[in-house]
């Protein structure tokens, strides 16, 4: 179950973030992903840090948007 709802937010999301449709949603939905590869790779310092690269440049794009190129454009 658990591994086909990831795959669907990861799918669907990544796709709202490139389309920059709803970008904010998509972007904390694919950070809670991160966090939880983050923590299930904590023994591996190295392997770790793709997810956690990953949980950070989510975490920007959910602070600043979808930006100007979105084909949605914010109110």
């Amino acid at each position: 179950f658990w591994a086909y709802l990831v795959t669907g937010v990861e799918l669907i999301g990544g796709l709202m973030v490139l389309f920059g449709v709803q970008a904010r949603i998509a972007t904390m939905l694919l950070s809670v992903v991160m966090i939880v590869a983050t923590y299930e790779l904590r023994m591996n310092p190295q392997a770790a840090m793709t997810p956690l690269l990953m949980l950070f440049a989510t975490i920007s794009l959910t602070l600043s948007g979808s930006g100007k190129y979105s084909l949605v454009r914010e109110m």
